[in-house]
């Protein structure tokens, strides 16, 4: 999986209640809350509010798996921000369906 021509991208998915934002191969999302500021590369925020909620994962360089049930490749992060009814981070997947024809 090579993803060094969207490396630079920013990937956002917006609906009324959470805008989620996602720079692959990277942590150039910041994350501030209060006085702290978080590299991230995928954060949430609530809509009309100019912050960052919560940062969902850091970029550690992870490689990708593939699913061979699922025909993709996929990162797994577990290291976002400690979620207050668990206690433990916050975890999300990230798929890629790749088009070799393109």
């Amino acid at each position: 999986l090579n993803l060094t021509a969207m490396s630079n991208w920013l990937l956002s998915i917006e609906n009324p209640d959470y805008f989620y934002y996602y720079t692959p191969c990277g942590n150039r999302e910041i994350c501030t809350q209060g006085n702290q500021n978080t590299a991230s590369n995928i954060v949430q925020y609530k809509p009309g509010i100019n912050q960052c909620e919560y940062y969902l994962s850091i970029d550690h360089h992870q490689q990708p798996k593939y699913s061979v049930h699922l025909g993709a490749w996929y990162f797994a992060y577990s290291d976002g921000q400690i979620c207050q009814q668990t206690n433990q981070p916050r975890t999300t997947t990230i798929y890629y369906n790749c088009d070799e024809e393109l």
